[in-house]
């Protein structure tokens, strides 16, 4: 075998191996709205898959002027296992 090749497979094995085991997020979707008395509100929703179960997690931001609210920060998460 040549150096190239040589070097070819050690690369294409490195990646398949930094492949394996990680999180596939495989939707993503944002959404920010702004009133007019300038409070923003930030929506994300991230679905993520991995071999064993799917997991969505969704996050609610609110930013006001000036102090913020109780409430105004949420985060809910839910799992769901594939077998």
């Amino acid at each position: 075998m040549n150096r190239f090749s040589l070097a070819s497979l050690a690369l294409a094995g490195f990646l398949g191996a930094a492949v394996v085991g990680c999180d596939n997020t495989t939707s993503e979707h944002k959404t920010v709205d702004k009133t007019p008395d300038g409070t923003t509100v930030t929506h994300k929703e991230t679905v993520k898959q991995d071999s064993n179960s799917t997991t969505v997690e969704k996050k609610t931001d609110v930013d006001r002027p000036g102090v913020d609210q109780p409430g105004d920060h949420t985060k809910t998460k839910t799992t769901v296992e594939t077998k």
